[in-house]
């Protein structure tokens, strides 16, 4: 019998790149629910819909819902939930029909990339370069106001004022095309019937003005930080306007007050200004950090202030009156974080925390610059910003406004490149494992607000610091995104000849990464420049097109494969001897190069190099692209390289990448954080009940497969293991496994974090096989996700490594720490910070073997890893030269005590034992050896089992349990995560 989470289905598609391939197999069922009845038509607007569904009424209904107590609330997250998951389906179904032709347009007679689609009351429209964005960046310029319209549509979600209603959304990129979905506002495709009341019902038209909406709209704006600015309309008055120009403001038949099109909820960057980067905004995350920096800040200025007040009155009674002035001020601050997302009010009370954050800003202010400043404190922070700035917007503020809003957005522009970006790097410099995949590194720039299109300034910055592995990450990522760009551009002329038989999908799919991945001989330009030279024939055609229309003319065998297919793409080759002049069959593989050299230069102000090309080359790149472009492909063994690798019957096909407002639950967040926090500091009764409550609404909420269902599990697994019940704590961690395998991919960060963890729980419970399985594992993902050595198998290897210690196994545990240092010095050299722990754990463990000399070896090799990277006068410097001294002077009270056992030995005419030591050699394990020392531990530990051994064997199992169980509950609440 299966597990129930191996039966239930995932409440959303994810994204898998490879599958195996399956041999067709004849089924009667096949075809069941496909044929034409009576009731359900295969052509038209409503085929292949079984029930027709108002999904905006079902959106506000649920909206509406009572959310006063907390079983309401979770009846409103649940039905919300479940209603986002339907429409996502729908969504994705609808968008398979328009592209297989099977759905009627309302427009027929203009192209395909301008053409809306209804279906099933749902809006369908193929985003494009059409002429609202012909003049200011084109289709990229659509595609990121799509992007920018959910953001803005999640902000005004969010702050959920009563009144105030947008639509259910999703858009969908599939094929090269992207679509906008959204459910149609009652009244709105009626004549005279819904109106836009508020807001341009043109681009670039009249802006219409309502006093209700306007009331309304000035709620949101206050919970946003919109500021309400004055805007000169054509006729010549001037109206206050509380949200972006260019949205539409619209009353349905319903009389609900709709807003839809926010395309510019947040300020633009101030440094793209071009007509091209017209949709380039900044983050609402990193207003958010600005506004702790500024909380931080006014809280300095304001003990500060009190503190100089004190010292000139010089009484008791004035002393508290100043201690009233600053609870009054920490009040004020803390009302207005409470509008601003994920502000931190702790911060503004604490005075280490406070000092703390003054010693992080760059700039140096302090408690000095505080005082200095204390007559102009500002009682409450107004980080209020116009959206309409650095727009065509004919703005009728007064100057000083004008300034104050120009001075604002400039402050974030420059809080982001001289705070953030440096900020990011520095941490990962202290800590390299933080950035251990594509993942963390967009989750870890999304945190700090800062745009993927800055990318480039963050290589800048991590070469100044000499991160190898971050700056190939980093590389990598912009390979992939640039690659992204111009594949979307080429599987759109391939879409265009897919009805006339002239292409094959699969064809088309595997000649692009042939192209990308294939062997090929490089000319450069230039010796920095990464563009290619393509060479060309006396007739100018290029040399790849000749050699294929010269194949086609002379009608050559081609050669075959193993499978018996053509290596060379025929379908392309006799469109090409047909003169198709798409895109798709005029790019070659230099061509290809030379278009993602250009994108990377125009979007993330990077030269891509052949340096450079290493980092984009293997099968972690791979497994990048094909997910960022939504491609899967058959799982089997690739050898990249190849001319080319990849043959048409490769490509399994294509999956739709979904962007989606995803319903989050407050409470179950809340829950789980204030656990994670008890957890972190030991308090495991208000931990376990805290966890069960949260476990409790995730299920109801979410159901069994979600993400926030496999935190929960995978925290109760490491309380558990805190606890000391071994068992339960590995039924929660299989449990978050299994989820996380279900809901993330088999290859994702948190599912190999997973394996990993599970290993650490059986081999605390000395079930080494096991272990040996999971660890297997965890290292296979581990290097087909990231390509090779990474920070996620050096801490593999240094928790194999003290756990061996905990068992009584050194020389296990020294290969393992020992394979662990390698790949450190691999990642980040020599003096890399990755290898501190690794470097204090071989240090401890040739202690263990009495191998004194490389004891001292790695410790003073750990100084001056600190001494290098932090100096010093840092105090982990000073604790590592102080630990330095302990060991020496420890190590020579050793040797004193053994030399005089060894003399009283040889008098009495007992022959001595030489200590064993280490050769020092450094060690790279494969999976089979990593298999191989852990049998040799479980062996080890048989051996201390036998009759006679029995009580040595249990006290070392009660001396490793507690470090042990430390170690492994450590990295089960990493993953949880």
């Amino acid at each position: 019998v299966r597990p129930p989470f191996r039966v239930v289905a995932p409440p959303f598609p994810k994204d898998c790149w490879t599958r195996p391939v399956e041999q067709a197999r004849r089924s009667v069922l096949r075809c069941a629910g496909l044929g034409a009845t009576e009731n359900r038509p295969t052509y038209g607007p409503e085929a292949y819909i079984q029930h027709l569904r108002d999904w905006n009424e079902d959106y506000q209904s649920v909206r509406e819902m009572p959310r006063t107590t907390p079983q309401e609330k979770i009846f409103r997250d649940h039905a919300m939930f479940r209603l986002q998951k339907d429409f996502v389906d729908e969504v994705v179904e609808g968008v398979r029909l328009i592209l297989d032709g099977a759905l009627q347009s309302i427009n027929p007679m203009d192209p395909f990339r301008n053409r809306m689609f209804i279906r099933n009351k749902i809006f369908y429209c193929v985003i494009s370069d059409s002429e609202l964005y012909r003049d200011i960046g084109g289709e990229e310029t659509a595609h990121i106001t799509a992007s920018n319209d959910l953001k803005g549509i999640s902000a005004f979600e969010n702050v959920d004022v009563e009144g105030i209603y947008t639509v259910a959304t999703c858009v969908v990129d599939y094929m090269g095309y992207r679509f906008t979905a959204q459910a149609i506002v009652p009244g709105i495709l009626q004549v005279q019937r819904a109106q836009v009341v508020y807001g341009a019902p043109e681009p670039n038209g009249e802006i219409n003005f309502d006093e209700d909406f306007h009331a309304l709209m000035c709620k949101v704006a206050e919970r946003v930080l919109i500021r309400e600015h004055k805007i000169k309309r054509k006729d010549g008055s001037v109206i206050n306007f509380a949200g972006p120009s260019d949205m539409k403001g619209i009353v349905g038949t319903d009389n609900r007050k709709y807003v839809l099109d926010l395309s510019h909820p947040f300020p633009r960057d101030p440094r793209y200004t071009e007509e091209n980067h017209y949709a380039y905004l900044l983050r609402p995350e990193l207003i958010a950090n600005y506004y702790r920096k500024q909380e931080i800040e006014m809280s300095l200025a304001q003990k500060a202030q009190t503190a100089a007040a004190e010292a000139e009155a010089k009484v008791p009674e004035s002393a508290e009156e100043g201690g009233e002035e600053e609870k009054t001020g920490a009040e004020e601050v803390a009302g207005a974080g409470s509008n601003s997302e994920k502000a931190e009010s702790g911060a503004a009370t604490s005075e280490e925390e406070a000092g703390r954050g003054g010693k992080e800003e760059s700039n140096g202010s302090g408690v000095n610059a505080a005082v200095t400043k204390a007559a102009e404190v500002p009682s409450k922070i107004d980080l209020r910003f116009n959206p309409d700035l650095l727009l065509k917007v004919d703005l009728a503020d007064d100057e000083e406004e004008l300034a104050r809003d120009r001075a604002l957005v400039q402050n974030l522009s420059d809080f982001l490149v001289g705070e953030m970006i440096p900020g990011m790097v520095s941490d990962w410099r202290q800590n390299p494992a933080l950035l251990q995949s594509a993942v963390v590194l967009r989750e870890t720039m999304r945190q700090r607000g800062i745009n993927m299109r800055y990318l480039g300034l963050v290589v800048e910055r991590c070469r100044e610091q000499k991160l190898q592995y971050c700056t190939t990450m980093c590389v990598r990522e912009i390979f992939v995104r640039s690659a992204k760009h111009v594949f979307r551009k080429y599987l759109q002329a391939t879409h265009e000849q897919l009805r006339d038989g002239r292409h094959s999908l699969g064809a088309s799919c595997s000649r692009f990464l042939n192209c990308i991945f294939g062997t090929r001989n490089w000319k450069t330009n230039g010796k920095k420049s990464g563009a290619v030279a393509t060479p060309k024939d006396p007739a100018g055609s290029t040399t790849e097109e000749s050699d294929a229309q010269g194949q086609a003319k002379r009608g050559k065998k081609r050669k075959k494969g193993k499978n018996g297919t053509s290596q060379n793409n025929e379908p392309f080759a006799k469109a090409r001897s047909r003169g198709c002049k798409c895109y798709s069959c005029v790019s070659t593989h230099n061509s290809l190069w030379n278009d993602i050299c250009a994108r990377s230069n125009s979007h993330f102000q990077f030269e891509l190099t052949l340096e450079d090309k290493a980092a984009t080359q293997g099968l972690a790149s791979l497994r990048s692209l094909c997910l960022a472009m939504g491609v899967q492909i058959a799982s089997r063994g690739y050898d990249l390289t190849e001319t080319s690798p990849f043959q048409p019957e490769d490509i399994v096909g294509l999956f739709p990448k979904i962007k989606q407002v995803e319903p989050q639950s407050g409470d179950a967040v809340e829950l789980l954080e204030t656990s994670r926090i008890y957890l972190d500091q030991g308090r495991l009764d208000p931990a376990l009940e805290l966890l069960s409550d949260a476990l409790h609404v995730v299920h109801h909420i979410y159901g069994p497969l979600h993400q926030q269902t496999a935190s929960c599990y995978a925290l109760l697994a490491a309380l558990m293991h805190f606890a000391g019940k071994e068992d339960r704590a590995l039924v929660h961690q299989r449990l978050s496994l299994i989820i996380r395998e279900r809901v993330l991919g088999f290859d994702h960060d948190e599912t190999i974090h997973g394996y990993a963890s599970l290993g650490m729980f059986h081999m605390n419970k000395r079930e080494l096989d096991l272990a040996a399985r999971f660890f297997q594992r965890a290292l296979q993902l581990a290097r087909i996700a990231h390509g090779g050595p990474s920070p996620a198998e050096v801490n593999l290897f240094l928790n194999i490594g003290l756990i061996s210690q905990d068992l009584k196994a050194p020389e296990v545990s020294r290969v393992a720490l020992e394979h662990a240092k390698t790949m450190a010095e691999v990642l980040d050299g020599e003096n890399s910070l990755l290898q501190l722990e690794v470097l204090r754990a071989l240090s401890n463990v040739h202690v263990q073997q009495a191998d004194w000399d490389k004891a001292v070896e790695y410790q003073s090799r750990c100084v001056e890893v600190h001494q290098a990277n932090l100096g010093d006068a840092d105090h982990r410097t000073k604790q590592s030269v102080a630990w330095l001294e302990r060991l020496k002077s420890g190590i020579a009270a050793r040797k004193a005590k053994d030399a005089a056992l060894a003399e009283a030995a040889a008098q009495a005419g007992v022959a001595g034992v030489p200590a064993g030591g280490a050769d020092g050699q450094k060690h790279v394990l494969t999976e089979e050896q990593l298999v191989e020392l852990l049998r040799l531990v479980n062996a080890q530990q048989q051996a201390g089992n036998k009759p006679g051994q029995g009580a040595a064997g249990e006290q070392a199992q009660k001396q490793a349990g507690p470090a042990a169980r430390g170690n492994a509950a450590k990295q089960a609440a990493g993953s949880g995560r």
